[in-house]
């Protein structure tokens, strides 16, 4: 059977991915030119749990957990904010903004979206949910020195970077991934509405 590329994500409104470019357009004013790829404003999103590849058979059943676990939350308000690199800011290898609110939401979501995704075999992330928005990853094979003065930059911004925007979460989507050699493409399949 054909598979899909999937994810589970709240996708963001305009204000919000304008504000992220905003932060996107400031970084690359202070960081080493060309040491980091940035992720298009439209295409950033809080992903809840990415799924990978799964048979388009499944779609329906994946569709119909989201809209059930979606229902059970009220909509929720969230503030992106904050600055942060995974692994750390260190050694940047994820440039990502902060997510701050009403969290304690999101997990329960991410949680109990989770456990009923079990009953299509998937298994959950063991990590903590760490709720965050990529915006840029930093290039492999950059020399030291520049890898060096992109973790002091980042260091020096990051307790500088304040509120980049409110989101009000009402729907939660699914999505297809499509990756392309010019970057990935991102298709709602379809939607869960909180408190439905």
């Amino acid at each position: 059977m054909p598979t899909i590329r999937t994810f589970i994500a709240i996708e963001l409104p305009s204000p919000a991915q304008t504000g992220l470019s905003d932060l996107q357009n400031r970084l690359k004013t202070v960081l080493p030119p060309r040491t980091v790829r940035w992720v298009p404003a439209g295409n950033i999103h809080l992903t809840i749990h990415f799924l990978g590849d799964i048979p388009t058979g499944q779609t329906d059943t994946v569709t119909s957990l989201l809209q059930a676990a979606a229902a059970q939350i009220e909509p929720f308000s969230l503030q992106i904010t904050g600055l942060g690199c995974f692994p750390h800011i260190h050694r940047p290898r994820v440039i990502w903004a902060g997510v701050q609110g009403q969290t304690t939401l999101l997990k329960n979501l991410h949680k109990m979206l989770g456990d009923s995704l079990k009953a299509i075999n998937f298994s959950p992330d063991n990590h903590p949910y760490n709720p965050h928005l990529t915006i840029g990853r930093v290039k492999k094979q950059i020399p030291t020195r520049q890898l060096k003065q992109l973790a002091e930059s980042l260091q020096r911004t990051e307790p500088e970077i304040g509120l980049i925007a409110n989101i009000e979460v009402t729907t939660i989507s699914f999505m297809q991934s499509q990756l392309k050699p010019t970057g990935a493409i991102y298709t709602r399949l379809e939607q869960g509405i909180c408190g439905a």
